[in-house]
């Protein structure tokens, strides 16, 4: 009997980097506004505008001097009051808004620079504190106007451009982005900063290769850079390098280790590299010291997911959830732990609550879809399936789903129009051409799906259940049965025990004529399987062929307890009837 497949989840092919990169960041050097005295930093001069007033100029210089003491407050007083005696001096007002903005009164600071250059300043610095302070205001497109202009008034001023970088990159314009860093690094002080901001502009940009090629110079000109290893191996993850992700990550571990962020990138990248246990227990490490709030919680539920500690994802989401009610993607992960855990009620109930209150969020109802077919409930599971198709009719998931559900339901058409589409998506993958020989097999078109099989395997050679299937389709179709028997005991080779494979060996010698080598296999098959109806109709097809009629009727009647309303059983049992053979079997 060929099983269905297991249950799987068509994987994303892009790493999720936005949150990778936050750690990297914040271990980097920072291009907030600064006062320094190097070359590009906004200046602190003691001028003021020609022609200011004397006694202006007085609080004028005091402030500056309070500036440079890093006393904003006190340079802040100086400033009003010049402000007061001389309301024309557009550098007066400049160094107001700078205050400000190290104050954290980013509207004020707004509002002051936009005065200064509405007062004839055309200095690029000023352009530079406004649009610092529309970034801090979540105006990250009127900030990007900003720096523009600031690197038009001074494009050599290479701090200018990190800015405009920085802010292109956080509304996701990565090309331009990378561009800004390269500019910035034309000034030799900031080179080594503008190449590593480079580099994580490429990684957004799904440049791996370009970002792994900046980094890897970087980290050998400069190996104690901060960040430089942490970028390494998110840049190694995204190219599926994953042993040596793992390696930047112990390595920069070694100078952090307390860096909650950068324990969790280390066993993300363990369980990426095939370490589940390593990574089982660097999850255990971060659960025992972090609280499992905000995106590191949501990171460590989805880690333990893969790694199937269902249970310890459960532990994490439930309260989470409970105190973030309203948080659809963290009910969505805790209804896929229920659902893996056999919990399908509470699954159901917490897809319905993120449905109650957002009817067309796509994830919920695939994963709703999902459940249904899980349970049987394939109208139901077409009808949900056919609604997420509506937000997104390439949708991986959909399309695989969608694909089974309507197989089940025997439009096996349907169901082929949208595995090619799939493949034609997303590749060959071994899910998606085992789909599609199921379904061209339902569907008669017996060659079409030995090639399906054959591709998977071409891909997966060592995909037992794909050489159980194409073995059990020739043995129930009544062909190529000697070589149904090879492709079987291949499969039996990779997993002796599964009940199963052994039930599709004793059918083929079942389909041979070899009936007592095919009860022995077929007994065993049900023993294993806890009696499956289907293997259980097979022994009986055995044991009625060797004569041994009232084993038949046994077999039968048990396998119908099983599958009530399965007419084939009746039909048998009708047959047999009371009457056994003169051995009396």
């Amino acid at each position: 009997m060929a099983p269905m497949p297991p249950s799987t989840r068509l994987q994303s092919r892009s790493l999720v980097v936005w949150i990778v990169a936050a750690a990297i960041i914040a271990a980097a050097p920072s291009a907030a506004v600064q006062t320094d005295e190097r070359d590009d930093a906004p200046p602190t001069a003691v001028e003021a505008d020609a022609g200011t007033r004397p006694d202006a100029l007085t609080h004028f210089s005091l402030g500056i001097q309070a500036e440079l003491d890093s006393d904003f407050e006190g340079a802040l007083a100086e400033f009003r009051q010049a402000a007061a005696l001389d309301p024309s001096s557009s550098e007066i007002v400049y160094h107001l808004s700078l205050c400000l903005y190290h104050l954290g009164r980013y509207d004020e600071s707004l509002d002051a620079a936009r005065k200064s250059i509405a007062l004839g300043s055309t200095e690029g610095e000023v352009h530079w504190i406004a649009g610092n302070c529309l970034v801090a205001l979540r105006k990250s497109l009127e900030a990007v106007d900003e720096f523009r202009e600031a690197t038009r008034l001074a494009p050599t001023r290479s701090r200018f451009y990190l800015s405009l970088g920085n802010a292109l990159e956080g509304l996701g314009r990565m090309p331009e982005a990378a561009e800004a860093f390269r500019s910035a690094m034309r000034n030799p002080e900031d080179a080594t900063y503008a190449r590593f901001r480079l580099a994580t502009a490429l990684l957004h940009a799904g440049d791996a290769a370009g970002a792994i090629a900046v980094f890897e110079a970087l980290e050998k000109e400069r190996p104690d850079l901060p960040g430089i290893l942490e970028g390494l191996g998110a840049a190694y993850q995204a190219v599926g390098r994953h042993a040596e992700a793992v390696g930047m990550y112990e390595r920069a571990m070694k100078r952090a280790p307390a860096n909650a962020p950068l324990s969790m990138l280390y066993a993300e990248a363990l369980a990426q590299s095939g370490r589940e246990e390593d990574a089982a227990s660097q999850l255990a490490t971060i659960r025992a010291h972090v609280e499992p709030v905000g995106i590191m919680g949501r990171r460590m539920a989805a880690l333990a997911l893969r790694l199937n500690r269902l249970d310890q994802a459960i532990e994490i989401l439930e309260p989470m959830v409970a105190a973030e009610a309203d948080e659809p993607d963290l009910r969505g992960l805790l209804a896929e732990a229920y659902a893996r855990v056999g919990r399908r009620a509470d699954a159901r109930r917490e897809l319905e609550t993120i449905l109650a209150a957002d009817p067309d969020r796509l994830e919920a109802l695939v994963s709703l879809g999902a459940l249904d077919s899980a349970e049987g409930r394939y109208e139901e599971a077409v009808s949900v399936l056919k609604r997420a198709e509506k937000r997104n009719r390439d949708h991986p998931r959909v399309l695989y789903l969608l694909g089974l559900a309507e197989l089940e339901r025997g439009e096996t058409g349907s169901a082929t129009k949208r595995i090619r589409r799939l493949i034609e998506l997303e590749g060959e993958s071994p899910p998606a051409l085992f789909a599609l020989g199921r379904i061209l097999e339902r569907g008669g078109d017996i060659d079409g799906a030995v090639e399906a099989f054959r591709r998977l395997l071409e891909i997966d050679p060592k995909n037992a259940a794909a050489m159980n299937y194409i073995g059990y389709m020739y043995a129930e179709h009544g062909v190529h049965l000697d070589q149904a028997v090879v492709e079987i005991k291949n499969a039996l080779a990779i997993e002796p025990d599964n009940g199963f494979f052994i039930d599709s060996l004793g059918w083929a010698y079942y389909q041979l004529g070899r009936y007592d080598e095919a009860r022995t296999h077929l007994e065993r098959a049900a023993e294993l399987t806890g009696g499956d109806p289907v293997i259980l109709e097979h022994l009986g097809d055995a044991c009625r062929a060797l004569g041994r009629s009232k084993d038949a009727l046994s077999h039968y009647q048990t396998a119908l307890q099983k599958d009530p309303g399965n007419k084939s059983l009746d039909e048998k049992i009708r047959k047999i009837g009371t009457t056994f053979g003169e051995s009396g079997r």
